[in-house]
C-alpha cells in the first residue's frame, strides 16, 4: 500500500475501510488505538456488538499491518510543517 502523497482524508478512509472489513459481524462502534513511532508500532482494535458489549479482535497480518503504515504515514504527514 502506497500512502505518500495523498491527503490525510484519504488515509483516514483507508483505515476505515481496512478495519470495517476485518472487524466481527455486528459491530456498531470500532475504536483504533496506535502507538507509532519511527520504527514500530502496536495497534489495537475495539468494537461494541449490537447489544453494547464491548470486545476486542485483531484483524489479520496483513490487515494489521496496512493499518500501520497508513497510521504511520499520517503521522509523517501531520509533522510536516504547515499542516
Amino acid at each position: 500500500m502506497n500512502l505518500k502523497m495523498i491527503s490525510d482524508q484519504q488515509i483516514y478512509k483507508t483505515i476505515a475501510e481496512v478495519v470495517s472489513v476485518s472487524a466481527p459481524a455486528g459491530w456498531q462502534i470500532i475504536t483504533v488505538k496506535a502507538s507509532i513511532d519511527d520504527d514500530n508500532g502496536e495497534t489495537f482494535y475495539d468494537y461494541l456488538n449490537e447489544s453494547g458489549k464491548q470486545n476486542w479482535f485483531a484483524p489479520e497480518a496483513q490487515k494489521q499491518y496496512e493499518v500501520y503504515v497508513a497510521f504511520q504515514e499520517l503521522r509523517a504527514q501531520m509533522s510536516q510543517p504547515n499542516h
